[in-house]
Order: C-alpha cells, then structure tokens, then sequence
C-alpha cells in the first residue's frame, strides 16, 4: 500500500465514522452525482485539505477523487463548511489541543518522504 492509498485509506475510514455508514472508495470514485455519493465526496475533498495541508495541490487532489478540476476542491469545501458546520476541520481548537492531535497523529517517515 502506496502513502497515498493510506492517506485515502484514512479519509474514507473517517468519513464513515462521520457519516455512519460504509464509505467504499468505488463509491467516491464513481462519477455519480447522487447524494449519498456527492456529499461524502466532497467531504473527503476537505478532510484531506485540513488532515494534509500543503501535501496535495488542489490539481492533484481533483485528479485523486476524480474532479473536473480544482476548482471543484474549492467548491466542494464550500459546500462542505455549510453543510457540515460540526466537522472536525470547522472547530477551533487551542494550542494545547492541537499539540495533543499532533501527538495522536504524528508523521511517518514514509508519508513525509512521498
């Protein structure tokens, strides 16, 4: 497994905590517009800009998850923000919490490598 396919790997587990229910990567994927399909696309497409900032460009990213272009990204984290204002990557944390994120979350070698 690719950092890559990991780092997609841990978007999808978290979506389908965030969702409740199985989120498949065929599903994100998949050209589809339904809703079931979309909104969890577009939920990834901001996961993984506030999860890895800086570690995908938008281009990258819309080709990843399948996207017209990038601004699809920046459309999907618009929509993302108004229509899941409880997301994680829409709280403010303190230092103090970020600090203990980074200890929960800290950077392989193999991820800062690719």
């Amino acid at each position: 497994m690719t950092p890559r396919d990991e780092i997609f790997t841990e978007a999808l587990e978290a979506a389908s905590t965030y969702f409740q229910r199985p989120i498949t990567r065929d599903m994100i994927l998949e050209r589809s517009k339904r809703r079931e399909v979309c909104q969890p696309r577009q939920w990834i497409a901001t996961y993984l800009c506030w999860r890895w900032p800086g570690r995908f460009s938008l281009p990258q990213l819309a080709r990843i998850l399948g996207f017209k272009d990038h601004t699809t990204i920046i459309h999907a984290r618009r929509v993302t923000k108004r229509r899941y204002p409880d997301s994680i990557f829409f709280q403010f944390a303190t230092h103090d919490q970020l600090v203990s994120l980074r200890a929960l979350c800290p950077p392989t070698p193999e991820l800062e490598a690719a």
